[in-house]
């Protein structure tokens, strides 16, 4: 596709992330619903009222199930001398992009579940919010943060010496 290029997109990794995240948010829901079955004549909830929750909960995992290929299938992002531009969402596009003149601050953020698979997010902070790109190999988000902080170091410099 003409528009994706120059985009790069996530390991396949990244996935397997997601579902092991969508794993466990199936668990809770369905812990819920057992909760609520238990409880249900304590709760004076009908049998109507239980399978309506019962309903709602297989719909959501569905979409927990459905959600990281999508997420996965509709992510890329850009990382230039000029900007970050990342473009995530499955129903609603949404495209962050942050001018590198207007970062203060680079992070990469590891959660459990990342650090095990060697995934690794770029959290990247301006005076108006942050931008994240998700789900990197390890050894590439530590090279954009590297290359955004010297980007950085490199106009906060020229602006010392104007």
């Amino acid at each position: 596709m003409d528009e994706d290029v120059g985009y790069k997109f996530l390991n396949p990794k990244a996935k397997l992330a997601m579902y092991i995240k969508s794993a466990i948010l199936v668990i809770a829901v369905v812990a819920v619903d057992i909760v609520i079955y238990v409880f249900r004549k304590e709760l004076e909830l009908s049998n109507i009222g239980f399978y309506l929750i019962c309903g709602i909960s297989l719909a959501l995992i569905l979409l927990l199930l459905a959600r990281p290929i999508l997420f996965y299938n509709h992510y890329r992002y850009i990382v230039d001398t000029e900007k970050v531009d990342v473009q995530r969402g499955i129903f609603l596009i949404r495209r962050t992009v942050v001018p590198i003149e207007r970062v203060h601050q680079v992070q990469v953020r590891r959660g459990p579940i990342s650090n095990y698979l060697g995934l690794a997010d770029v959290v990247i902070t301006t005076a108006g919010g942050s931008a994240v790109i998700e789900y990197l190999d390890k050894p590439v988000a530590d090279s954009i943060a590297e290359h955004l902080n010297n980007i950085v170091n490199k106009i906060v410099r020229d602006r010392e010496t104007e």
